[in-house]
């Protein structure tokens, strides 16, 4: 049994190799296969059509369909069927293994964050993000680039209009750091206030400035206030972009969904589970649950002495 479990889980990482490589290798998947999930199923059901022994036949399909759970949970998505083809190979996997962190992910941020300056670091501020588009601002606020493009000339707001002596008047678009002369000195009769790049708003009315900002902030958080979080709001493609990508619940426990049991020390038992399943076990019970998981588990070791969890956490 053994030695049929590890050759299909071999089989089932050449399988998803495969899907890597349409990324890395820019050639087209077999027409109407748009999908992880879709490309796996197509290569299993080829593999186990050369199968030769009829017998082992039943116990192959199942063990297929249960690898793809894996990829749910660490993908974080309910079917492999959401995951688009072409794209899986653009995922590069930090070399050195996962690790446990005993005091939790906050350890790593107080580890960065140790030698910046105390009152640097701003939390619990809701924030709206004033940008300039690449026409109408410059690279740096210290200095304005040589090569900065002018604003078209239907720009009201970057026109300036110059009268001569004889009366002739004439008008010039640029840059909202440039005067009229291509100088960045400063002149009340000859600049343009410096605009930053950047300008980032708080709620409680502070405001902050940069040349460059980089923006990580949660895809659910995006889909809700990509709207209103930027002004001007994104360009439409990148709208249009986080409105397609997906992503989904993962919980760590529920039922047919469970892929796997994972000792994590003496006492703590770590399970796990995505999808839809993930979001309906979060509205179940303690003793639901810990049922569940218990019967799972007497089935799988053949023990019926396995003792229900004293607490479970999701």
């Amino acid at each position: 049994m053994f030695i049929l479990f590890q050759e299909i889980c071999d089989a089932y990482v050449c399988f998803f190799r495969h899907c890597e490589e349409y990324f890395l290798c820019h050639y087209s998947p077999p027409t109407g296969i748009n999908s992880v999930g879709e490309h796996i199923s197509l290569e299993a059901e080829l593999y186990l059509d050369r199968s030769s022994n009829d017998a082992e036949q039943h116990l192959r399909q199942p063990i297929f369909d249960c690898l793809p759970k894996r990829e749910t949970c660490i993908t974080g998505c309910h079917s492999m069927d959401e995951i688009d083809l072409l794209e899986l190979g653009s995922y590069t996997e930090l070399q050195g293994g996962n690790i446990v962190l005993s005091s939790g992910y906050s350890s790593i941020l107080k580890l960065v964050s140790r030698e910046i300056p105390q009152g640097n670091v701003c939390k619990r501020r809701a924030v709206t993000i004033r940008w300039q588009d690449q026409k109408n601002s410059c690279t740096k606020l210290e200095q304005c680039e040589k090569g900065c493009e002018e604003t078209s000339e239907d720009n009201s707001e970057n026109k300036a209009t110059n009268t001569s002596e004889s009366g002739e008047t004439s008008s010039a678009s640029f840059c909202q750091r440039h005067n009229r002369d291509g100088n960045s000195e400063s002149s009340q009769s000859k600049s343009v206030e410096l605009v930053p790049n950047a300008e980032i708003v708080c709620e409680d009315g502070s405001h902050y400035y940069a040349d460059h900002l980089i923006c990580t902030v949660p895809l659910g958080v995006l889909k809700e206030k990509a709207a209103t979080l930027f002004s001007p709001p994104l360009l439409q493609y990148k709208l249009d972009s986080i409105e397609r990508l997906l992503f989904d619940d993962l919980s760590n426990t529920w039922y047919h969904k469970i892929y796997s049991f994972s000792k994590l020390s003496e006492t703590p038992l770590l399970g796990w589970i995505s999808g839809r399943e993930a979001k309906y076990m979060e509205t179940l019970s303690h003793d639901q649950v810990a049922d569940t998981c218990t019967d799972i588990l007497m089935k799988i070791l053949s023990n019926p002495f396995i003792p229900k969890p004293k607490l479970c956490i999701w």
